[in-house]
């Protein structure tokens, strides 16, 4: 019978009063007056535009617009109602979920150990992982398609939108081939380096000033516009990088590292996110990465000139 306080009050009383076959009737059914069903059936009528009953011999009559939308509606709302109950039938969301970009520079040692504790301490947060560019990502965790980053440590060091929280910090490295004719690094330590070519990242601020900090000038400095130029000048042996010691080429085969444990200081990964983020998820991921890493000290933190 006629429903209450539904978006479609109207349709339903229409499909009442032609099912019933009178005004009369009808008010039976919904418990009102006659009156009640002829001054709601003449608002429908007048939102609608259409004519659906007329006053004839016997009483009001559908009109041929009347029983044409009677005809298509009975089976409309049949159908409208059956999905209604379904959608109350499907339980409510609890899971929480988390968009996380990962810097293709970041070693899948590293990310992986996370990864995996975070799964195991929240399984009902539903993790889903991306790895855009360093431009991309920046642009998503700004406008809100991202919830947070991982990152190198120098990524995003100077952008006053994000929060920026340390959770990896060690000296930087020296990477090279076994392809790399360089002498013996245990006894000669930095001086096997000197007359290497290094490379790096045309974009990586950090990498320059830490070849600065190196005590020779190197023989010769290329620079790469991405991390897979980069990878093949050092897995082909012509030139070696400076990079932290997390990264990607730490874990690829025949490439040997180098630390400068005289470094003043140490680099490595950040968890990165906008100041207005509200997704509960973030703070659950900073949580298990002071659980998974030691804390970072203040003073080994390393900011680019």
């Amino acid at each position: 019978m006629y429903r209450k306080k539904t978006s479609y009050d109207f349709l339903y009383l229409f499909r009442d009063v032609m099912r019933c076959g009178s005004f009369q009737k009808a008010a039976r059914e919904a418990d009102c007056t006659p009156a009640s069903i002829s001054r709601k059936i003449a608002q429908m009528e007048s939102e609608l535009g259409i004519t659906l009953f007329e006053k004839g011999s016997g009483g009001m009559a559908p009109t041929a617009a009347g029983l044409y939308l009677y005809d298509k509606l009975d089976s409309i709302l049949w159908n409208l109602d059956a999905m209604l109950q379904e959608a109350r039938n499907i339980p409510p969301e609890t899971s929480m979920k988390l968009e996380l970009g990962i810097t293709d520079m970041i070693s899948g040692s590293f990310y992986g150990q996370l990864i995996r504790s975070f799964t195991q301490s929240y399984p009902d947060v539903q993790l889903v992982l991306s790895a855009p560019a360093w431009p991309e990502m920046r642009r998503r965790l700004i406008d809100g398609r991202m919830d947070a980053a991982l990152t190198y440590s120098i990524g995003f060091a100077n952008e006053p939108r994000l929060i920026r929280k340390p959770i990896f910090r060690a000296k930087p490295c020296i990477y090279y081939s076994r392809l790399m004719p360089v002498g013996d690094t245990v006894q000669t330590g930095l001086e096997a380096f000197r007359e290497c070519a290094f490379i790096c990242l045309d974009t990586d601020v950090a990498a320059m000033n830490m070849l600065r900090d190196l005590p020779f000038e190197p023989r010769k400095v290329l620079f790469a516009d991405s991390l897979k130029s980069l990878y093949l000048y050092v897995n082909a042996g012509l030139a070696c990088t400076v990079l932290g010691p997390a990264q990607q080429l730490h874990e690829t085969e025949g490439i040997e590292r180098f630390e400068l444990s005289d470094a003043a200081y140490t680099i490595g990964i950040d968890i990165v996110w906008e100041k207005s983020v509200s997704n509960p998820a973030v703070s659950l991921l900073a949580d298990c990465a002071e659980r998974v890493f030691p804390p970072v000290r203040k003073g080994d933190l390393y900011e680019p000139i």
